[in-house]
C-alpha cells in the first residue's frame, strides 16, 4: 500500500505538470484544437446550405405567385448568392486553419499516458482496499419475507375503464357546450331563427387562406418593404367560388332595389363580433363593384382595431379618425388600390371614436362621398363589443349582416 501511494502521488505530479506544459503552450502560440476547428467550422457549413435550401423552398413558392422579375423574387435571389458567398469564404478559410504541429502531439501524448497510468495505480489500491476490508457481511436479517395477503390488481382492465369513462365524460361534455351554445351551422337554421332572409352564402376560400400563410412567409423573409400586391381574393383570383357568390350579392342588391337601374347608395357591412369574414367580404365586395365599372370607395370604419391598410400594404398613416376629428377634405386621405377602386384607411386610433360618428360632419361628408363616388362601401367595427356600428347604419342605405358558421351564435 506505501509503495503504491507513493507512486500515485509521483504519478499525479507528472500529470499535473503535463497539463500545465500543454495550457502553456495553446497560451504561448494561441493554438486551437483541430477538433474544435472542425466542429465549429462543420457547424458554420451546415448553418449555410440549409439556409440556401429553405430559401430556395421559398422562391419556388413565390414563383407559383409572382413572374421572376417580381421584387420578392429577385430579393431572394440576391440573397442565395450572399449565402453561396459567405459558403465558399467559409471552405477558403478552412485551409488556412494551421494543422496540429508535433510538440501539440507530444504534449497530448504525455498527458494521456500519465492519465493512464495514474488510473491503474488508482485502481489496483481500491483492490487492495476491498481485499484488505475481507468479505464479511454486515447485513442483518430483520425478518422473513411472506406471501402477500392481497390479489394483485388488474391494470389492464383498470386502463379500459378509465378510458371508457374519460372517453364518456368528454362527449358529455362536449355535448353540453353544444347545448348551452348552439352555433349557426347553415342558412336554413338562420332563417328560422331570424325573420330577415339570407341574401348569399359566400364559402370559405382556400386560395384566400394560402394567399395569407404566403404573405406571412414573405414578410417573415424579406420585409414589408417589397410586399406590394393588396391581398383581394377578387383580384388574384377573380373565379374563385366566393367571387362569385359575391357577384350574385351584387346582382341580388340590384334586383332588390326600387331602381334597380340606379347606384346602390352606401352599402354597410355589419357583424356580432370580430373574425367573422366581415373586412374579407367589404374588401372583395368592393373590388366586385370596381370591376363592374363603379367607382367605388371603400371605408374602413374600425377605427379602433382597423386592418383593411394591412391588406393593401398601405401604412397605418392619417384616415377616418383624422378626417372626422379635423374636418378635412376627405379627397386628401384616399388611396387608389386598383382601377375606380379607392380606399380610405381607419385612421390612427382616438380616445373617443363613439363621437365622432354623433357629429353631424359625419353625415354630412358621407352625402358628399356619395355624390363623388357611384358606391361607397363601409366595414364597420364589431356590433356586441362597440355601438359605433349602429351609429353608422343610420347613414347608411343597405345594411348587409355578416354571420359566420361555426362561429356566430344564435344569442349573438
Amino acid at each position: 500500500m506505501k509503495f503504491l501511494d507513493d507512486r500515485l502521488q509521483e504519478t499525479k505530479n507528472t500529470l499535473n505538470q503535463s497539463e500545465n506544459a500543454f495550457n502553456q503552450y495553446l497560451v504561448q502560440h494561441s493554438v486551437v484544437g483541430m477538433q474544435l476547428v472542425g466542429q465549429l467550422s462543420e457547424r458554420k457549413l451546415n448553418t449555410l446550405e440549409m439556409q440556401i435550401e429553405q430559401l430556395r423552398s421559398q422562391q419556388e413558392e413565390l414563383l407559383q405567385i409572382y413572374t421572376p422579375k417580381h421584387p420578392l423574387v429577385i430579393a431572394s435571389y440576391n440573397k442565395e448568392k450572399e449565402l453561396k458567398k459567405r459558403l465558399e469564404g467559409v471552405k477558403a478559410e478552412l485551409l488556412t486553419y494551421p494543422q496540429k504541429n508535433q510538440e501539440e502531439s507530444h504534449l497530448k501524448s504525455s498527458i494521456l499516458l500519465n492519465n493512464r497510468i495514474y488510473t491503474v495505480l488508482l485502481n489496483h489500491k481500491m483492490q487492495m482496499e476491498f481485499s484488505k476490508a475481507g468479505l464479511t457481511s454486515d447485513l442483518v436479517l430483520l425478518s422473513d419475507a411472506t406471501p402477500p395477503t392481497t390479489a394483485a390488481t388488474h391494470r389492464l382492465l383498470m386502463t379500459l375503464v378509465s378510458c371508457l369513462i374519460g372517453a364518456f365524460l368528454s362527449s358529455l361534455l362536449l355535448l353540453l357546450r353544444h347545448l348551452l351554445n348552439q352555433t349557426i351551422e347553415d342558412a336554413t337554421q338562420l332563417e328560422e331563427a331570424v325573420p330577415l332572409s339570407v341574401q348569399c352564402v359566400v364559402p370559405f376560400s382556400q386560395k384566400q387562406k394560402h394567399m395569407d400563410k404566403l404573405h406571412q412567409k414573405t414578410l417573415k423573409a424579406v420585409g414589408s418593404g417589397l410586399a406590394t400586391t393588396p391581398l383581394i381574393l377578387a383580384k388574384q383570383d377573380p373565379h374563385d367560388i366566393a367571387i362569385e357568390s359575391l357577384r350574385s350579392l351584387k346582382m341580388s342588391l340590384h334586383i332588390n332595389a326600387s331602381n334597380p337601374n340606379a347606384n346602390l347608395g352606401i352599402i354597410a357591412l355589419m357583424g356580432c363580433v370580430s373574425g367573422v369574414g366581415k373586412s374579407f367580404t367589404s374588401l372583395n365586395l368592393a373590388q366586385v363593384f370596381a370591376d363592374s365599372g363603379k367607382r367605388t370607395l371603400l371605408i374602413d370604419a374600425d377605427i379602433r382595431k382597423g386592418r383593411l391598410h394591412r391588406a393593401c400594404h398601405l401604412p397605418q398613416s392619417k384616415g377616418l379618425s383624422e378626417l372626422l376629428e379635423n374636418k378635412l377634405d376627405y379627397s386628401t386621405l384616399t388611396h387608389t388600390i386598383h382601377h375606380n377602386l379607392t380606399l380610405l384607411t381607419c385612421g390612427t386610433h382616438t380616445e373617443h371614436p363613439l363621437k365622432l360618428f354623433q357629429n353631424t360632419f359625419f353625415a354630412n361628408v358621407l352625402s358628399q362621398m356619395k355624390a363623388d363616388f357611384d358606391q361607397v362601401i363601409i366595414d364597420t367595427p364589431p356590433i356586441l363589443p362597440v355601438s359605433d356600428a349602429v351609429l353608422i347604419a343610420l347613414q347608411c342605405d343597405i345594411k348587409l349582416f355578416v354571420v359566420s358558421a361555426g362561429i356566430d351564435t344564435i344569442a349573438n
